[in-house]
């Protein structure tokens, strides 16, 4: 799992504020413990919710028309088996009803 990623490519550049993301928790091997949010403006870096519930990641001021989840470390020693996000919304408080956005509120 660690160094994998999954990457969401948005139908046109946009700023995106923040993305609420879970880990699917049924993958196995061990969970992933710490993630990388990246997008075309810059990256964040979190430690991921223990009880795999969803979360909300703040990204740095910029447009992008990707998102992409990084594993970055495990909980146990290894590099773990399989690394999958079960949700995932990029948000921005810009954007208001672009297409294909959920807009504020919307989802988690």
């Amino acid at each position: 799992a660690v160094g994998e990623w999954l990457e969401l490519r948005l139908d046109s550049r946009r700023p995106v504020d923040e993305v609420t993301l879970r880990l699917a928790d049924d993958a196995p091997g061990p969970d992933v413990s710490r993630v990388t949010v990246e997008t075309e403006a810059g990256a964040t870096s979190v430690t991921t919710d223990p009880l795999g519930r969803a979360q909300t990641v703040e990204l740095p001021e910029g447009t992008t028309s990707w998102v992409r989840v990084t594993a970055d470390a495990v909980t146990d020693e290894g590099a773990g088996a399989v690394f999958g996000v079960s949700h995932s919304a990029p948000r921005s408080s810009a954007c208001g009803r672009c297409p294909g956005h959920a807009g504020p509120g919307a989802g988690a």
